[in-house]
């Protein structure tokens, strides 16, 4: 059979036009997976990228699956007109996009509650963040509350992390009253006096790996290690702390190997298998010598490895020069900073242990993921790899497992 010309062309168009037809139908696609919300009253706009959205329908085969397109905007619904209804092309499921989320069931605005993390962000107190939102400062601790909580979802993200040089330190606070000033073991065992926060951080990338608030006791300093040894990739590490003793001996539990020791052959009780440290771990003190509160002299002592093996492991860093626990040091402060609670006398302390806990949850989450350090231009979770872009606290708010 004889192709014509005219024929060919036909089909040369027809398929142009199908071509293009696709282009224009994906582009349409990708435009739509941003939603924008306008408040009618106050006319302040919100978005929500579906792409971001999973079906939380377990017998869906797209559950917990994000950016595969089966995320459908249906309506928009509640008092404010702010928050939308999302349909799974997969089960035929609807949901609330606020489901899972820190900001589910929210009666106000969506973003009066977003405001208020802004502030609570950046070292404004309660009433403070009250009056200047327009809201109660219960409604206020309700936020706080959802958001510390949210905020500890967070840890299945914190697996496999590639640290090297690892700083721990403590930071000191209180809810109610110092422990100087408690006046029965019940303030005490409630959780009133001093509240320590204990830090792991990585000091390449800034990231906050594990922390603990409580009592300066031993258990605490155990379950600091335990999220560490979990959190953090196997390989050679090197850990610095100050001269706080619990933390040799912990170490030693956490990363040491059983050792058995040989017969000897002669009369006597045989000696007990007995832990060393692990050839990877290799754990420094820093010593710092005071004259009337001003620091005279700083002292670097190896406590498990050769003080060679630390060497050539700072030699090789990108930001030390030499062993030390600057970097948490500086972490402690910038916490301080941005937590109200955690500035030093003001009448901004914490009176119970939960809100004090919360604000602290949510704080070091904001720092890791939501701000950019100016050693690296990034946030700590993208210099660790986590992330690949710094997150706004819409989605820190709004992440789901």
């Amino acid at each position: 059979m004889e192709t014509k010309r005219g024929d060919v062309s036909v089909l040369l168009f027809f398929f142009a036009f199908l071509g293009y037809g696709i282009i224009a139908f994906l582009l349409w696609k990708s435009k739509n997976t941003i939603v924008v919300f306008t408040n009618p009253t106050t006319g302040q706009q919100r978005t929500l990228d579906l792409a971001k959205k999973c079906c939380p329908n377990p017998s869906c085969p797209f559950h917990r699956k994000r950016g595969k397109g089966n995320i459908q905007y249906k309506k928009t619904y509640g008092k404010h007109y702010d928050r939308g209804l999302l349909e799974c092309t997969g089960c035929k499921a609807c949901f609330s996009e606020t489901k899972g989320t820190a900001y589910a069931n929210v009666k106000k605005p969506l973003l009066t509650f977003f405001s208020v993390l802004r502030h609570l962000a950046y070292n404004d107190g309660i009433r403070d963040i009250g009056r200047k939102v327009g809201i109660h400062r219960d409604t206020v601790m309700r936020y706080v509350r959802r958001a510390g909580t949210h905020c500890t979802k967070l840890s299945v993200l914190y697996t496999g992390l590639r640290c090297v040089e690892i700083q721990l330190d403590e930071m000191w606070s209180f809810v109610r009253k110092k422990k100087k000033n408690l006046k029965s073991m019940a303030e005490y065992l409630q959780g009133f006096g001093d509240r320590w926060t204990w830090i792991a951080l990585d000091a390449v990338s800034k990231f906050v790996i594990a922390h603990v608030n409580g009592k300066r006791v031993e258990e605490l300093c155990r379950k600091l290690l335990v999220l560490v040894k979990q959190r953090v990739a196997d390989g050679k590490k090197l850990i610095t702390s100050d001269e706080l003793k619990v933390y040799a001996t912990l170490i030693l539990e956490m990363w040491g190997k059983l050792v058995a020791p040989q017969k000897t052959g002669k009369r006597g009780r045989p000696k007990q298998p007995h832990k060393v440290p692990h050839e990877e771990i290799l754990y420094g003190i820093v010593h710092k010598a005071r004259k009337n509160g001003r620091i005279t002299d700083v002292e670097i002592r190896a406590v498990y490895g050769a003080m060679e093996e630390m060497q050539a492991i700072i030699e090789q860093s990108p930001v030390s020069s030499t062993i030390n626990t600057s970097f948490v040091e500086r972490k402690n402060l910038d916490i301080r900073q941005k937590n109200r609670r955690m500035t030093r006398k003001t009448q901004s302390f914490s009176k119970s242990p939960e809100m004090h806990d919360a604000q602290m949850e949510y704080t070091i989450a904001f720092g890791n993921f939501c701000q950019r350090h100016r050693a690296h231009g990034m946030s700590p979770a993208m210099a660790i790899g986590i992330t690949d872009h710094i997150w706004p606290i819409e989605e820190l708010m709004g992440f789901e497992t």
